[in-house]
């Protein structure tokens, strides 16, 4: 098991969530240029020869990235049928190069409200949610949203993405581009999680 990263974003994950797997893709590896339709390709073939999910989503991350979307973090939240871990999570950041898989134990869920808990309202609830992180901390009702502002994000999306097992999975998109999303630019993330709409 790997040490987590030490980033510079100075957001803390909970210590009852394990860094699992930690990959940074050197950097002449990591795709400069790509379009939506190719990572479309990408996700129903070549990825899925990638034996670690860690590295697929890193390389989605970079494709992403190459492909124009001004990203600073991508996550992906999935549940796992296993006795001590609610499901895994993969964070990509931008300033570290880094994806890092976590571990999510039951206990964290424990004692999180519905209403306070973006994951749950996305992957449970199917909502899409968008935040603006360029205003007044005491707008924001998620407490993820204070430590991604002070790591210099300007916009957060959230989408869910249909699993054939039950829930939704849960991917979010990170901005710290200047006015957040533009809306043209979050149509091919609602693309790439759900293929069938264009």
């Amino acid at each position: 098991m790997n040490d987590p990263p030490k980033r510079s974003s100075g957001i803390q994950v909970d210590p009852r969530s394990p860094a699992h797997e930690v990959f940074e893709r050197p950097t002449a590896e990591r795709p400069t240029a790509d379009s939506i339709d190719a990572i479309a390709d990408w996700i129903v073939g070549p990825a899925r020869q990638i034996v670690s999910a860690v590295h697929a989503f890193d390389e989605f991350a970079w494709r992403m990235l190459a492909a124009g979307m001004p990203l600073l973090r991508v996550m992906l939240h999935s549940g796992v049928l296993h006795p001590q871990f609610l499901g895994t999570t993969f964070v990509w950041w931008r300033t570290t190069g880094q994806t890092v898989q976590y571990l999510i134990a039951h206990e964290v869920a424990e004692g999180l409200r519905y209403e306070d808990n973006p994951v749950w309202r996305v992957v449970r609830g199917g909502e899409m949610i968008r935040r603006h992180l360029d205003v007044a901390d005491a707008e924001f009702d998620f407490a993820i949203l204070h430590d991604l502002k002070a790591a210099g994000a300007t916009d957060y999306f959230a989408l869910p993405v249909a699993s054939a097992y039950g829930n939704n999975y849960m991917v979010t998109y990170v901005t710290d581009r200047a006015g957040g999303h533009r809306i043209c630019a979050l149509s091919p993330s609602v693309r790439i999680a759900w293929p069938g709409i264009a």
